[in-house]
């Protein structure tokens, strides 16, 4: 027998296993991949076990003969009856899976290896797109290694006592803010969102340069819109450094540990986690922040853009835990909130093209400027002149809320409100003979 008809019946004894000890496939179900099973039927099987796992958690013979036929009415299944006759021993189906597992990896890595080999030929193929293919296999590769998830409850306690845990200590620009929010986590994902002008890209810069020079915190900055010579200006104007109006004589007293990528081809999602893995192997960056979000694109085109942009969204925060890294994304809010009423405070169904970023994000922030809508004075009378709301919409560590900012719009930052003075009352020294 040769080494494919060995994987052939290794495949049927394993299918023949599940059909029958169907209480089986439990343990093995994170672990299995379609892709693991080269035979037409036994694919349309193992993706039937699968779809009824998630949906109903069990199945039998009949299920899996009824779902089939549901499928596809035309399809032959007098096949699925052979499976009673053969089926492994619980203690080799573990190697069994292992097996198919690794056997499908090198199948895939030997026609990745024969398809690029063709194509680098192939003048009329771009080295960009090679480049891209390779990328979108290497993902495909990642998907067939699964991690088991499962362990017991007094393991986890265990690990975690063992393990010392520590806090980033990095800290948020306003002290009420820090107060909502605690210290920025890494692997959190943090949504700075507002409607264009509002000031969120201002809002991130600040945040920026208090890390970077609070804490000299390496950071990594994506920027999707601006050129790197527009940035490095209103930089410059948020730190309060020596500047002109002309970024090529700019100068700094202390350098920054700040470091662009902002060459992204085509804003292309495999770019920027790209770039931002060159960020953290080159210079250890503990932050990465991205503006603006809905400037990424992803291929293949679906008809659904909100589909695509949960697509990224998912990448992008695995991409935060992979790099340890905190992510602050900006976003775009729509005009909904302008249609609710004259103040129009956004809310998290407001975020643009997707309803991904609320469910997916740590943490939701979003700018309010009064000056914005013209408004002038809040509900009490008082003036709101350069006043900013920075709305807490969601926070999963803590309390939402809002926090009260100033907005400096000539330098582009934000910066905290200054205490209410406090009245002090001083009794004259001379007036103390008068109470003896």
């Amino acid at each position: 027998m040769n080494p494919s008809q060995d994987i052939t019946l290794l495949q049927y004894q394993v299918l023949s296993t599940f059909v029958q000890q169907p209480h089986l496939f439990v343990r093995y179900a994170e672990r299995l991949r379609v892709s693991y099973f080269a035979e037409g039927d036994f694919r349309q099987l193992i993706n039937a076990m699968l779809q009824l796992h998630n949906n109903i958690g069990v199945f039998d013979k009949h299920l899996l003969r009824d779902y089939l036929i549901k499928q596809n009415a035309q399809t032959d299944l007098t096949w699925l009856d052979t499976l009673d006759y053969e089926m492994m021993e619980l203690a080799n189906l573990d190697e069994a899976v292992e097996t198919l597992k690794n056997h499908a990896l090198r199948t895939m890595f030997h026609e990745l290896g024969i398809n690029m080999l063709q194509k680098s030929f192939d003048t009329q193929v771009e080295v960009t797109d090679l480049k891209r293919m390779l990328q979108q296999r290497i993902h495909d590769v990642d998907e067939l290694l699964p991690v088991n998830y499962t362990e017991r409850l007094f393991d986890v306690v265990k690990r975690i006592q063992s393990t010392t845990v520590s806090t980033s200590g990095l800290t948020w620009l306003d002290k009420q803010l820090q107060a909502y929010l605690g210290n920025l986590e890494l692997g959190e994902l943090v949504v700075i969102g507002g409607r264009p002008g509002m000031g969120k890209t201002a809002f991130l810069h600040t945040q920026m340069l208090h890390l970077a020079k609070q804490h000299n915190t390496p950071i990594g900055y994506i920027n999707l819109i601006e050129k790197e010579e527009v940035l490095v200006s209103k930089l410059l104007k948020v730190s309060d450094e020596n500047q002109t109006n002309q970024p090529e004589t700019n100068t700094l007293e202390q350098p920054w540990p700040i470091y662009f990528s902002n060459r992204i081809l085509d804003n292309h999602i495999d770019e920027v986690c790209n770039a931002a893995k060159k960020l953290k192997y080159a210079f250890n960056i503990k932050v990465l922040a991205i503006d603006c979000f809905q400037q990424i694109i992803y291929t293949p085109k679906t008809s659904y853009r909100d589909y695509e942009l949960g697509l990224i969204l998912h990448r992008l925060k695995i991409l935060a835990r992979e790099l340890d890294v905190v992510l602050l994304l900006t976003s775009q809010v729509s005009r909904a909130a302008e249609r609710r009423g004259y103040n129009a405070i956004p809310m998290l169904c407001d975020l643009k093209d997707t309803s991904s970023l609320e469910e997916i994000a740590d943490k939701v922030l979003f700018i309010y400027r009064y000056a914005y809508y013209g408004i002038t004075e809040d509900e009490e009378g008082r003036s709101t002149e350069g006043e900013s709301k920075i709305i807490i919409a969601k926070n999963t560590d803590g309390h939402t809320g809002e926090v009260n900012m100033m907005f400096d719009r000539e330098n582009c930052k934000f910066t905290s409100m200054k205490a209410a003075s406090t009245f002090e009352f001083e009794f004259p020294v001379n007036r103390l003979s008068d109470l003896e």
